[in-house]
């Protein structure tokens, strides 16, 4: 029946008409603009090359390099990397781990966006125009029905359902999960902690609410109750609360303790 939903322990899909098969890999990490899948006791058997790696990040970035050739990288059992390609399989080998490259990736909004060239959605939600996958993006995060983007031309429009038709020169973003990121920036002698997609649960401190992170930073600093502040819908809001909570496209900023900068280091009070 239509919008039925069936679990399967196969792994093999077969065409059928009206039909989609959706098929779960292993865990996934994004850089070097691609998606990546992570297979544990796996690794590939054919090499690209001879060069051997010490960080798994400088082996992704030399395999996105050699896009179209490049299959993967191999984490071998002595924490060694290199990368995969050719006509070899995917093989199981206890205390390997394989990165297999999957399709380029976008980060937009708090979500992670995969594309594709040459295919777009079907179904179109929203037929305002947007000129950058940016403001695309913000717009698709504020959309509980979109799952993707199209672009055709240089115009992006908001996209939805599964079906996808070929469009020469066309390019689908399709929606993934959050994008998860944390850091931390320095402002007026306060170390803040920043992550997203979060907002905060708990009392908010005042239902002021200002344009720029810098005013934000300015007034939660000083205002001892303010514990965090967030970026929601273009505005910043403040929190007595620094209880985190996931929502799309929210970013959190949380107050530490004041810094003491002694012997070329910052220390967190």
């Amino acid at each position: 029946r239509k919008n039925d939903y069936r679990l399967t322990t196969g792994s093999t899909a077969v065409p059928a008409r009206d039909k989609v098969a959706y098929i779960k890999g292993g865990t996934s990490i994004t850089t070097e603009g691609y998606s990546w899948s992570q297979w544990e006791d796996w690794y590939f058997d054919s090499r690209l090359d001879n060069n051997i790696y010490d960080s798994r990040d400088v082996a992704l970035k030399a395999c996105a390099e050699k896009k179209g050739k490049c299959k993967g990288v191999v984490q071998t059992d002595k924490n060694k990397y290199y990368i995969v390609g050719g006509k070899g399989t995917k093989t199981k080998k206890p205390g390997y781990t394989l990165f297999e490259i999957g399709g380029q990736s976008e980060d937009l909004s708090g979500y992670t966006y995969t594309w594709n060239v040459d295919y777009i959605f079907v179904l179109i939600i929203d037929n305002r125009p947007y000129n950058t996958i940016e403001e695309a993006g913000r717009a698709c995060a504020r959309n509980p029905r979109c799952r993707g983007i199209n672009k055709v031309g240089d115009k992006f429009k908001l996209a939805g359902g599964d079906k996808m038709k070929p469009s020469k020169g066309g390019v689908s973003f399709l929606r993934g999960g959050f994008d998860y990121t944390s850091s931390s920036i320095y402002y007026a002698d306060n170390i803040w902690f920043v992550k997203s997609p979060y907002s905060i649960r708990g009392p908010r401190f005042t239902g002021r609410t200002v344009s720029t992170r810098n005013e934000a930073l300015r007034f939660c600093r000083f205002e001892p109750r303010c514990k965090a502040f967030t970026f929601e819908n273009g505005r910043f809001m403040f929190w007595e609360s620094t209880t985190l909570v996931e929502k799309a496209g929210s970013i959190a900023f949380i107050k530490r303790g004041d810094i003491v900068i002694s012997n070329d280091y910052l220390w967190d009070q």
